[in-house]
């Protein structure tokens, strides 16, 4: 493929991109009305979804193909991903536009408001408290971990949780439920209507117990995983088994777009990409870990990936260093730097096993 365009013809998943950004421009269009703009924007976002879930894992599949082999494929799918990267970080900060500095002001001009937990009056905390304790708390998916004993998390496909740390010998896990709408709306104040993400509300009222001394802070996590049916000989045996067995690895394929909130702090952004990135088993696992010791906060982040050999661990952290066939190198020494010159603290490797994993220590000041 020596181009990705040209007049002639044009790279179906990028094609479909494409097609998808025509979606996108549909929010954008105030020629349409404005519930129509949101479920447009909705769209977008459920239809970019399977497209990582089916078709980049799909031409992910491609790498692994001999590279002998893959030479003289027509498609190489390392210049296809770079693409598609690029193209979708585009669309998705086309997409934070659209919602942030037009659907947002429109709503606001029909006394519709979108606020988070922190802007919540005082009725609006009572409402939130009451929907909580009858609606939500019974059902929610809420698991705590033992620092000293931490077990492996596996994080559901295209399932939303929240987590924090809750005292100092434990971390908290909260599976946003799938069968409560995303949104809740306050009754109408003077005219005006309130709208608040059911993570807020969540937020709010995890943060109401009365024993603890220090809020915490919650993260967004969402991703998705590897949805691709694969069915080595489709010819022979019974068809319908072979797919009845493919289809529950949907659930607890390898993960190919993480999404986590935009608050996160870089340093947990970079190692949780290259704990993604270390585990070949699409089964495998990463496991987060917070406390508190003494003035310092301690976050251990463990993959069950490939480990790192010792003779490698002094190499790791340097810029340009990398066993992967792809990339700078350039991940573990960024998060390095930003832990120890802009928080004052230290990253290192705690503990790695060759075959079975590696754990990376987070130690900054409280």
């Amino acid at each position: 493929m020596a181009s990705l365009y040209n007049t002639k013809y044009y790279h179906r998943d990028l094609s479909w991109l494409r097609f998808n950004h025509r979606v996108l421009q549909e929010a954008a269009d105030k020629r349409n009305p404005l519930y129509e703009r949101i479920k447009f924007l909705a769209i977008y976002s459920s239809n970019l979804d399977e497209f990582f879930r089916v078709r980049v894992s799909d031409i992910r599949q491609i790498k692994s193909v001999e590279k002998p082999l893959r030479k003289k494929l027509i498609t190489k799918p390392n210049k296809v991903l770079r693409e598609i990267k690029k193209q979708v970080d585009l669309q998705q900060d086309e997409f934070g536009q659209i919602f942030q500095k037009q659907i947002m002001p429109d709503l606001e001009e029909e006394n519709i408001f979108l606020i988070h937990h922190k802007q919540f009056t005082a009725t609006q905390k009572e409402i939130a408290k009451s929907y909580y304790c009858d609606t939500l708390k019974d059902s929610l998916n809420t698991k705590k971990f033992d620092f000293k004993h931490s077990e492996p998390i596996f994080v559901e496909n295209e399932a939303l949780y929240l987590a924090g740390i809750v005292s100092e010998t434990q971390y908290q896990l909260v599976e946003i439920p799938k069968d409560e709408p995303r949104f809740f709306v306050f009754p109408k104040m003077q005219g005006k209507y309130y709208i608040t993400f059911i993570d807020d509300i969540l937020k709010y009222n995890l943060n109401q117990t009365p024993e603890k001394e220090e809020k915490t802070v919650y993260f967004c996590i969402k991703i998705s995983r590897d949805a691709e049916l694969y069915i080595e000989d489709e010819f022979s045996g019974n068809l319908k088994d072979k797919i009845e067995q493919s289809l529950p690895k949907r659930a607890t394929g390898q993960a190919t777009r993480v999404l986590v909130d935009s608050a996160m702090p870089k340093t947990f952004v970079e190692i949780l990409k290259n704990a993604l990135d270390a585990i070949d088993d699409p089964t495998g696992s990463i496991t987060f870990s917070t406390h508190r010791s003494g003035n310092h906060v301690i976050i251990d982040i463990a993959d069950t990936g490939k480990g790192i050999e010792k003779r490698m661990k002094k190499d790791i952290f340097r810029p340009g260093y990398s066993t992967k066939k792809r990339g700078w190198g350039l991940g573990l020494s960024l998060a390095k730097r930003i832990v120890e010159d802009y928080h004052r603290g230290k990253l290192y490797v705690l503990e790695s096993n060759v075959g079975k994993g590696t754990t990376f220590r987070i130690k900054i000041p409280a």
